[in-house]
């Protein structure tokens, strides 16, 4: 192509060469000049024909810049249409893997988008997690990302993708003062006793150190395993129904063992979005490994116990479900659950016990402030049915009502773990006034190559 300042040029200067010739022209007279007469003329005409293919050139040269000017604008709206699609494939990236349990977007794709998205060729990247980008305005809806549920830290949250696992050490400290004419001799739930009516003061401390293993094993599978260790300490004032009031016996125990471990696997059922909650499912057992309360020394005129036992004595199994529904920046969430345990005949005098089924329910509300501290704060209501011996209701045994309400603080390290803290305070006679939980998650990740080793 020849350049349009080029093409003004020489049809100017072919122009000038004109204007001499045509004002020679009269100079010569009229004189025949025989073949040189030609020769100019043919000159001129040559000149002339230049003039008009360089102009026809020109007006060419401004069509075919006018038309790459009008394609460059149709590219670059096309290129703001592909870049938007590249930012929603990423968030919808990023929900997809906040709902399988992971909390960073895979480099590889991370960086093959940016690269793609700046027309460039993405080079070699490494598999490092992605930094969270900065919160400019408000969040787009499809960037969620579920908080840890501080007050619930056992129904609900994303689950562990494949190839991670997590340790998570605990500390309870649970208190309940009791003043009430119940029944005293062994427990087998909170709050459930079987023995002889009296009446009762008591304070009771317990402290419920575990540590908690979880593992992914799929894309929306969870496995989990909690070992506790119990040490409770209890000081009760007894008094037999029908004897004088000077006849209190002060009772004091106490007991430390490993309790009763706990297995559970955790799936998810369903994908959330802005117009539905995720749902994971729950399936719980616990073994009686801890001390059982149908073993331990008790007081000849009271049945108090002397030692106090760590665990049930019992099998149980505990299916329930959790709802979560992200609603920036807050996380909605409820759970309902089931526990049943399974009669076992404890011989001795004890005969066949089975202790009533439970049900309960909670709900509440988790609130991320920023990317490392979250709030919430939650409600959990239980009901105990009744205890039966030999196929009939113990006397004394009663619907237990136990209502807590649980507030929770989740603050997130610089290396991704988290640290837990869990206030609840008993709302209900039969629940405990207070308890006081810690919680460390340690995360760890790994590759598993083709062959199977691990690197």
């Amino acid at each position: 192509m020849i350049p349009k300042t080029h093409n003004i040029a020489s049809a100017g200067a072919i122009a000038a060469a004109l204007l001499v010739a045509m004002a020679a022209a009269p100079a010569l007279g009229g004189t025949d000049l025989g073949p040189r007469d030609d020769e100019a003329k043919a000159a001129i005409t040559q000149a002339l024909q230049r003039q008009a293919d360089l102009i026809q050139a020109a007006a060419a040269l401004d069509a075919r810049q006018q038309a790459l000017r009008a394609e460059m604008t149709e590219l670059e709206a096309h290129g703001r249409v592909l870049r938007g699609g590249i930012d929603e494939a990423n968030m919808l990236l990023r929900s997809a893997l906040a709902a399988a349990g992971s909390d960073a977007v895979p480099t590889e794709l991370a960086a093959l988008a940016m690269a793609r998205g700046r027309g460039q060729e993405p080079g070699p990247v490494q598999t490092t997690a992605a930094p969270p980008p900065e919160a400019v305005g408000e969040r787009p809806k499809a960037e969620r990302a579920l908080p840890e549920l501080a007050a619930a830290p056992d129904r609900g949250g994303v689950l562990l993708p494949p190839g991670s696992f997590s340790i998570e050490p605990m500390v309870d400290y649970i208190r309940s003062d009791v003043t009430r004419a119940e029944v005293v001799g062994f427990s087998v739930l909170p709050g459930v006793l079987l023995g002889d009516i009296v009446v009762t003061d008591a304070n009771r401390d317990t402290i419920v150190a575990s540590v908690t293993g979880r593992v992914g094993l799929m894309r929306g599978l969870e496995a989990e395993i909690r070992v506790p260790y119990i040490y409770r300490s209890d000081t009760v004032a007894l008094r037999p129904v029908g004897e004088a009031a000077n006849g209190d016996v002060e009772v004091p125990s106490d007991g430390a063992a490993f309790g009763d471990v706990e297995a559970a696997i955790h799936m998810q059922l369903l994908s959330g979005n802005a117009s539905r909650p995720f749902v994971v499912g729950h399936l719980r057992g616990r073994f009686p490994t801890g001390v059982s309360p149908f073993g331990v020394p008790r007081d000849q005129r009271t049945g108090a116990e002397l030692e106090l036992p760590t665990g049930t004595g019992f099998y149980s199994v505990q299916p329930s479900v959790s709802l979560l529904w992200p609603s920036d920046p807050a996380v909605l969430f409820a759970n309902l659950t089931y526990q049943h345990t399974f009669k076992r005949d404890k011989g001795e005098g004890f005969g066949l016990i089975a202790p009533g089924d439970q049900f309960g329910a909670s709900v509440g509300l988790g609130l991320s402030l920023n990317d490392k501290l979250s709030l919430s704060i939650s409600y959990d209501h239980s009901m105990v049915r009744p205890t039966e011996q030999n196929g009939a209701r113990v006397t004394g045994s009663q619907t237990l009502q136990l209502g807590t309400m649980l507030f929770g603080a989740t603050y997130r390290l610089q290396s991704g773990n988290l640290w837990q803290v869990t206030i609840g305070s008993g709302v209900t006679a039969d629940a405990p006034d207070l308890r006081v939980g810690v919680r460390r998650s340690y995360r760890f990740d790994w590759q598993v190559r083709r062959n199977g080793s691990r690197r």
